[in-house]
């Protein structure tokens, strides 16, 4: 992300009052960043909302908090005090982070709509995946570990569970909850076929794979939140 300089206005202000720094951008990540190993305290905070990688595809950066004589900060001096800071709990019990979003599988058999509305109770939506990226990460760190234990040969079911997209609205053009199209793909070979007409809703199978499904089916779901809430 290169170097970072503080506006001669914001440091006068802060060597008048001898207070930290404090420049938080609207959507900045307050939960990991990079600290120096000698002032604990002082994190440079990451900002973008879907960084892919904190250590290889880091963007925009901001200063939350600095030293008032440390006016720029070099990406390539991490060798020099500076380390990758990350706060693990900021999910709450059940969640887990990833990137600036928070997701929680649920084992509880639900139809799609109960999906949906189960997540909106938690403050939170049916999972929204865009990226391939997001859906590795979700295949390896939230579904069953082993397939064995969820397959279920009588209906072919690839452990689904549910998340935010289907063709409800119009046939062929899928949406998230949101109303967003769906843009990030990941279908099974000959999916989606809509078979008899009525698989409006889509499935993850365990191996990260999406399926078109009937809605009224009852699978595991995903539920996905903003970290802020």
């Amino acid at each position: 992300f290169g170097m970072l300089v503080l506006d001669e206005a914001v440091l006068s202000i802060a060597q008048r009052y001898r207070e930290d720094v404090l420049a938080v951008p609207r959507h900045q990540d307050v939960n990991r960043g990079y600290r120096h190993t000698a002032y604990r305290q002082f994190i440079l905070w990451l900002y973008g909302r879907k960084s892919m990688d904190l250590e290889s595809e880091l963007r925009t950066c901001h200063l939350l908090e600095t030293l008032l004589n440390e006016t720029s900060f070099n990406s390539s001096h991490r060798d020099v005090g500076w380390e990758l800071y990350e706060s693990v709990n900021v999910c709450g019990l059940g969640w887990h982070l990833y990137k600036t979003h928070c997701y929680k599988y649920l084992d509880l058999k639900a139809t799609w709509a109960e999906a949906k509305d189960h997540c909106y109770k938690t403050e939170a939506y049916l999972v929204q995946i865009e990226s391939r990226e997001e859906n590795e990460w979700i295949k390896e760190n939230l579904l069953p570990a082993d397939p064995e234990l969820c397959y279920d040969s009588t209906t072919y079911s690839c452990c689904d569970t549910w998340i935010g997209a289907s063709d409800q609205v119009k046939e062929e053009v899928f949406q998230w909850t949101n109303k967003e199209n769906v843009v990030f793909i990941n279908w099974k070979p000959y999916e989606p076929n809509d078979a008899n007409g009525n698989e409006d809703c889509v499935s993850l199978c365990r191996d990260g794979q999406w399926n078109d499904n009937i809605c009224n089916k009852t699978f595991n779901i995903i539920c996905e939140r903003y970290v802020f809430g």
